[in-house]
């Protein structure tokens, strides 16, 4: 039964009811951390794979990865958050926690164990909301330092900053995500490709569709990544990129800072309504898709969407050529009126 438990799901649902899960109670937890994996975790692919390095990691940490589900004890869980939290890590503690309790309501409810370890021990407050924001100087800067790197990075980060996409998103793009109409160019992700697991839309003009075109007839075969960051796998050397970037271009990166930046920028220049940048930042829970919106609005909005892309091309163009956006220009304009009192 444990070999079964730890074989990837038929496509029958039958098969996976008739496995006795039960028998985890005697497995290792490393062993029922991939059962869970494969059989009891929900969501999409990347969740999934994030959910399990987050639950091997955290029995590593804990010396637990042979431990049967019974033998982990809070005090361990407990220990393992702290250290998190106390090196300045909520968001890894938080993802640590939340993962162990999730296999285990999955080992509960499959009757392979009683109790949770994790039910009492407290989630740490969450890290601080990051509110950084990229300058004009900034995208000059990562601008021209992307022809320093090699050219799949270079491509990646151009796109980063052209497209607002999650990084992840960007990098897992694969030529078949690329689709023209005539002139005309756009990315369509299904809901396994994206966070909230919606169909999402994205056209694509100027200097994006540009470069887009070039990685496709560069392409060497028909189901490759459109950006070559890997040959076969999910690209994931963040750490080592981010590094590489900020040496080449003096900026250090969050690759989240582009998004932000995006909606910043697209907002103090009067670029679209929000409801339109939201849309192509494609959040999951948004205000502009609640109440009625939510249960009837389900356009693809392509042509406010291209007109907020167009719209974000001449501003990054503005922005790298000069180190400086177009409405601080605008504001250079304005004659100041004299004081009161003053000549």
């Amino acid at each position: 039964m444990l070999e079964k438990a730890l074989q990837s799901p038929q496509s029958s649902r039958k098969t996976i009811a008739i496995i006795d899960f039960s028998v985890l109670a005697e497995a290792p937890l490393k062993d029922c951390t991939i059962a869970f994996g494969l059989h009891g975790a929900r969501g999409r692919g990347a969740h999934i794979d994030d959910s399990t390095r987050h639950l091997l990691r955290g029995l590593e940490e804990m010396h637990a990865s042979d431990l049967r589900p019974a033998e982990l004890k809070q005090a361990r869980v407990a220990a393992m958050v702290e250290l998190h939290a106390k090196a300045g890590r909520p968001a890894t503690a938080r993802h640590r926690l939340g993962a162990l309790n999730r296999l285990y309501k999955w080992l509960m409810s499959v009757d392979a164990v009683g109790s949770s370890p994790t039910a009492s021990v407290a989630q740490p407050p969450p890290p601080r909301e990051r509110s950084n924001v990229l300058s004009a100087a900034d995208i000059k800067a990562l601008w021209h330092g992307a022809a320093r790197l090699a050219s799949p990075r270079a491509a990646y980060l151009k796109l980063a900053i052209l497209l607002p996409l999650r990084r992840q998103e960007l990098a897992d793009l694969k030529l078949g995500d690329v689709v023209f109409e005539g002139r005309n160019v756009e990315l369509r992700l299904d809901g396994s490709k994206t966070k909230n697991g919606r169909p999402f839309v994205m056209p694509l003009v100027g200097t994006a569709a540009a470069i887009v075109r070039d990685l496709v007839d560069q392409a060497t075969t028909p189901d490759a990544f459109l950006i070559p960051l890997t040959t076969d796998k999910p690209f994931s050397a963040w750490k080592r990129l981010g590094e590489q970037v900020t040496r080449e271009t003096g900026v250090r990166l969050a690759w989240h800072d582009l998004r932000r930046s995006f909606a910043t920028e697209m907002a103090e220049h009067a670029a679209a309504p929000f409801a339109v940048v939201d849309g192509l930042l494609n959040h999951a829970a948004s205000g502009t898709r609640s109440g009625a919106a939510k249960a009837y609005h389900h356009a693809v909005e392509r042509t406010p969407k291209t007109s907020a892309m167009k719209a974000w091309d001449s501003i990054v163009s503005h922005a790298a050529a000069d180190g400086s956006w177009p409405r601080e220009l605008a504001a250079d304009n304005v004659v100041q009126l004299a004081q009161k009192g003053t000549p």
